[in-house]
């Protein structure tokens, strides 16, 4: 998501580190080893030191089931709520 979005922007970052827990991440960061894209869930509780500033980027998620297992109840169910919210956003 990071390289896309600065791609997107019009230059290559110089990665430093690659994590994969928004924990880490987000440790590193407030000591100074960058800056980092996360996801709003991952951030809820943010490192001292660190700032959160939103930014003006979307992601595609997708659902994944078990071949023909998604007519089951309560796996359309879940489809549907998440697809519902997801319409509704911004």
């Amino acid at each position: 998501m990071t390289l896309r979005a600065c791609e997107g922007a019009g230059f290559r970052p110089h990665v430093r580190h690659v994590v994969d827990d928004f924990s880490t991440v987000l440790a590193l960061v407030g000591v100074g080893c960058g800056v980092a894209l996360v996801p709003q869930l991952a951030a809820s509780e943010p490192a001292p030191g660190v700032v959160l500033t939103p930014v003006p980027i979307k992601r595609s998620t997708l659902g994944a089931c078990r071949r023909g297992s998604g007519t089951h109840p309560a796996i359309a169910a879940f489809l549907q709520i998440v697809t519902r919210r997801r319409s509704s956003e911004p």
